[in-house]
């Protein structure tokens, strides 16, 4: 007889390089009684895991231990769980993925998902620039990735050396027709990067050394177009554009027509007393 029922689901299956993947399994308890998902501290098993292969047929290695918060789920009812596989499991390189979820059961056995699969790839390169933070040099890049249709721009921040990557970030939806104004340190080593993210709009966001988004913040074209500025002591800010933030609060122009009173509309008596003929 069945335990449970299980679903493995994604909101995208196209992502960039080393980018979060985040993948959702859903359970549902259909055992007749309330059920425990708990991980098995002992063998360092969690009640909940993944089995990832690449294209080729090869298994992908768990980079570090997945320790899923357990879980009550009485009968009847469905819990879900989310779960980020870039930091878990060791998916390094370009190409597809079949993956598959694994829910351990105490006393029950494992059951297993059907297959999805993933797509991992490398985008494009529009700008790079290497830096030295705590004795380390880290690469700052930012990235150009098509995914259904729309272009975004990720900003990704690494150790090569290290083979450490700290974050690859999705900044939002890419103008590719317009022109990537050059991002700027400041003083304290923060990025400040405005892209544009429409044909009126362009996006503002300051990132930290470790790639940590500090700001966002979002500006119309109108009356110039925003572009960063930085001073002679290093800091760096935005002129030219407008807020949107402050565009959204100001009041809105009353129309010629407010305030005016117009007559009633007269509805034609004649023509909606007439009975429609069908059609043959």
């Amino acid at each position: 007889m069945a335990q449970i029922e299980l679903k493995l689901s994604t909101e995208r299956t196209n992502y960039l390089l080393y980018e979060p993947a985040n993948l959702t399994v859903t359970v549902k308890n259909i055992s007749g009684t309330e059920l425990a998902f708990e991980n098995d501290t002992k063998k360092n098993l969690p009640w909940v895991s993944f089995l990832i292969n690449s294209d080729d047929g090869m298994p992908v290695d768990a980079d570090q231990p997945l320790r899923p918060p357990p879980r009550l789920i009485p009968d009847e009812k469905e819990s879900s769980i989310t779960i980020d596989l870039t930091p878990y499991y060791k998916i390094r390189s370009t190409g597809r993925y079949s993956v598959k979820a694994l829910v351990r059961l105490p006393g029950k056995g494992t059951f297993v998902t059907q297959p999805m699969f993933i797509w991992i790839s490398k985008g494009d390169v529009l700008w790079s620039q290497k830096r030295f933070v705590d004795g380390a040099e880290r690469t700052y890049s930012l990235h150009r990735f098509e995914d259904r249709s729309k272009v975004y721009l990720y900003l990704r921040v690494e150790e090569p050396e290290q083979n450490l990557v700290y974050v690859t970030t999705r900044l939002g939806e890419l103008n590719y027709a317009e022109s990537l104004p050059p991002p700027i340190f400041d003083k304290d080593g923060n990025l400040h990067i405005l892209h544009p993210c429409t044909a009126t709009s362009f996006v503002y966001h300051i990132a930290a050394p470790s790639g940590q988004i500090l700001h966002k913040q979002e500006f119309e074209t109108t009356p110039t177009i925003p572009r960063l500025v930085s001073s002679p002591d290093m800091e760096v800010h935005v002129v030219g554009g407008t807020d949107l933030a402050v565009l959204e609060k100001k009041p809105k122009r009353a129309k010629l027509s407010d305030g005016q009173k117009f007559p009633d509309v007269v509805k034609d008596e004649t023509s909606s007393s007439k009975s429609s003929t069908p059609s043959h």
